[in-house]
């Protein structure tokens, strides 16, 4: 576990009834809501828009520090009334672990190597080695030596 995910939850620990706003459960905060999910922990999905209009009327100016955000977060998060309730889908789990396992295979063939036979019956010459006289020479001229 990551040290500062883990000293997030002990922080949280002190409060018995314990919910987490979290910014964008559908995109940059979805790996964070998840794990919160995991360890059964109730998660609010605050969309951007609404932290965003918050931020605004807290500063005056709508710039984002780290402080501020969690703070634009919280706020929206006690004030709507609304807010989605982020929950385990099995489905989109399984359809998140099919297309990593896809990316992992693509990412794992970038550069294939030709099986033995394959490249075989493209070059008949493939495997064999070449003379030490023909390595200065082009491989077509290679193949009318060998």
């Amino acid at each position: 576990m990551n040290a500062g995910y883990a000293e997030m939850l002990r922080a949280g620990q002190r409060f018995d009834d314990r919910v987490w706003a979290i910014e964008g459960c559908n995109g940059i905060g979805r790996h964070l809501a998840h794990r919160l999910i995991h360890d059964s922990e109730t998660v609010l999905d605050v969309p951007a828009k609404l932290s965003a209009q918050v931020r605004v009327y807290a500063t005056g100016n709508g710039r984002k520090t780290d402080a501020v955000d969690a703070h634009s977060v919280a706020l929206a998060a006690l004030h709507a009334p609304d807010l989605r309730r982020v929950q385990l889908d099995s489905e989109l789990i399984a359809l998140g672990m099919l297309a990593d396992r896809r990316d992992g295979l693509g990412h794992s063939h970038r550069h294939p190597q030709p099986h033995p036979s394959a490249a075989a019956r493209f070059d008949p010459g493939w495997g064999q080695e070449i003379p030490v006289r023909a390595a200065g020479s082009r491989p077509d001229q290679h193949a009318a030596t060998g």
